[in-house]
Parts: C-alpha cells; sequence; structure tokens
C-alpha cells in the first residue's frame, strides 16, 4: 500500500511540502461541523452550545525526548495524537477536532512521513475526532509532531484538578510502569472509562498519568489544597514492570515516577466509592484500584506501607520534568 501511494517521491524532498500536504487531504475526510475541510488559512468549525464547555488542549511529541529513533513512524503518529486524547478525557471531555503540525528533517522517506499521519488518523478514527487542519516545515533536527485538539463537555459533567476533598477515595485506572517495556508509544486513552466517570460518578478530581503518579498527585494536591495518603502495597503494577524482576522498592519508584501510563488518576467521594467499584467491574475489563484517600493539606503527600499501616515510605521528590 506504501509502495503504490509513494511510487516516484521515495525522498520527501521528491514529494515537497505542497505535495505532502496533499497526500494528507487525501487521507483525511471531511468533518461533520467543518464546512471548509483541509486547505485554507485556518479551520472553521461550528461552535457548541450554550450548554457545553470548549476544551483546547495542545501536546508535541519530539524526537530524542517522547520517543527515539527505534520508534515506528505509525507509533510516533498515534502518540501524538493519543496523548492530546488522555488530556482530553482527564476533563471528562468528547474529543472533536485536531489540527495537525508536522516539522520534519529532510533525510525522511515519503513513506515514514505517510506511515506517521497514517498512525495519527487511526486513533481519530478509533475516537471520533476529526482532522481539520495544520502545517507542515522541514526540521534540522529530528522529527516534531504537534497536535492541538478541541473538543466539548457538557457545563454539569466537567471535571477539573481542583475538585477533591478530603476523605475522598484516591483511585486509578489500568496498572502503572509499563512505559518500562514501550506502552508510551500504544497506549489507549481512556476516552470511554473517563466519559463513563463522568456521566455516572462525577469525580471530584480528575487527572492523566503522564509525567508519572508522584508528579502529578503533586498537581492534584496543589491545585485541591489537600495532602494525600498512598498505599504502597496496593500500586497496580503492570506485568510488564514484574517482568524487571526487580525489588519491591524499585518496582514502587518505576509506578510513580516512569510517567507516561496514561490512565486515570482521580478522586471520587466515599459514598460514591462502592457502586463504582462493583458497576465497574462489571462494565470494563480494565482494572481499577483505591490507592489511597485524599489527606488536610498540612498532611502532605505520604507513601505508607498498606491502608491501616503506620510505616511510612519514602515518597519521590518528583516525575518527569522536562526541564528538571
Amino acid at each position: 500500500m506504501v509502495a503504490s501511494t509513494t511510487a516516484g517521491f521515495r525522498q520527501l524532498s521528491q514529494l515537497g511540502e505542497f505535495g505532502l500536504i496533499r497526500r494528507f487531504s487525501r487521507m483525511t475526510p471531511k468533518a461533520v461541523g467543518a464546512p471548509l475541510g483541509i486547505g485554507d488559512d485556518t479551520a472553521a468549525v461550528v461552535p457548541s452550545g450554550k450548554n457545553h464547555l470548549m476544551l483546547l488542549t495542545c501536546d508535541p511529541v519530539i524526537e530524542g525526548v517522547h520517543f527515539d529513533s527505534s520508534a515506528a513512524p505509525f507509533q510516533i503518529g498515534w502518540k501524538a495524537m493519543a496523548r492530546n486524547l488522555s488530556d482530553i478525557a482527564a476533563m471528562g471531555g468528547k474529543p472533536l477536532y485536531a489540527l495537525v503540525a508536522a516539522s520534519l528533517p529532510r533525510k525522511i522517506t515519503t513513506a515514514q512521513a505517510l506511515e506517521i499521519y497514517r498512525g495519527i488518523m487511526a486513533a481519530t478514527r478509533k475516537f471520533g475526532v476529526a482532522v481539520v487542519g495544520g502545517d507542515t516545515a522541514r526540521s534540522p533536527h529530528g522529527i516534531h509532531v504537534t497536535v492541538t485538539v478541541v473538543g466539548e463537555v457538557a457545563r454539569s459533567e466537567i471535571v477539573a484538578r481542583s475538585g477533591a476533598r478530603v476523605g475522598d477515595g484516591l483511585c486509578v485506572t489500568g496498572t502503572l510502569g509499563a512505559s518500562i517495556r514501550g506502552k508510551h508509544l500504544r497506549f489507549q486513552p481512556r476516552m470511554t472509562e473517563a466519559r463513563f466517570l463522568a456521566r455516572r460518578f462525577r469525580p471530584s478530581a480528575m487527572i492523566d498519568v503522564s509525567d508519572g503518579l508522584a508528579s502529578d498527585l503533586r498537581r492534584l494536591s496543589e491545585q485541591s489544597r489537600v495532602g494525600f495518603e498512598v498505599w504502597a502495597g496496593a500500586l497496580p503494577i503492570s506485568s510488564d514492570l514484574r517482568a524487571q524482576k526487580l525489588s519491591k522498592a524499585r518496582e514502587i519508584h518505576h509506578a510513580l515516577c516512569d510517567g507516561e501510563d496514561y490512565e486515570l488518576l482521580f478522586t471520587i467521594a466515599p459514598g460514591r466509592l462502592s457502586r463504582l467499584q462493583t458497576i465497574w467491574k462489571k462494565r470494563f475489563r480494565l482494572r481499577l484500584t483505591q490507592i489511597g484517600v485524599v489527606r488536610p493539606r498540612v498532611f502532605g503527600i505520604r507513601l505508607i506501607e498498606s491502608a491501616g499501616s503506620r510505616k511510612i515510605l519514602p515518597f519521590p521528590s518528583a516525575g518527569h520534568d522536562h526541564f528538571g
């Protein structure tokens, strides 16, 4: 399929910028609510109704930072779109439209460039997003893809980072620590699960685990002005991390610090937690784990051995920090 599509233009420099945009355009179906499609100076979309809020998020993936030269082009494209969709999910929202800006080195082949875009489009098809515009440019240093996603959420369903209350349960979906074996290139944004939570159980606060549980807990703590008691024994360790056969202390460190699990970390009122756990097991195959409770702000963030234990364990100073 790639060979027939790219015949005569093996190097991207042969196809050229506008040739590449024409190829991207042919791969992009016209979206409902975006009357102009791709090709104008900006995208035009029909605004949401007055009972909804518009959500906007923008994240890049950069070679040498978010992936290395071993990453498949399809995986690069998937990650570029999926990490933005994860941000929309963390607000309880629904993604609608996306803009894609690709800065590509001269040495990249046409087949590689189109495969990156196929990864992007695979994510948009799966999660119901329409690419409505973007741009391309030459990069002097590796592959850079920046995606902007526009979404919406009903005013009554939006979940921010600032609503956690003392006594709430602290929960996480899925497992932690799998980026050590490449999950960061193949993760699934928890869109369906987030929409279910926002509509049915109204979490008091929520965030996606992108920079590591330790860092993202601090963000929740700062925004909600609360502390957290985290149970080390309850942390859902991924099978990929278990396979490394590390010490328990090292497993916990990776689960807290590695990041890019893109699971949902949220707090929920204790009166709703038990019912959520019951219904969740019937509805989803994905694991849901309570890993702690919300405490007063003066408590800080403490890692203890298990629920009810008095043994305090070292809590990492931070997860991933681009400038740390």
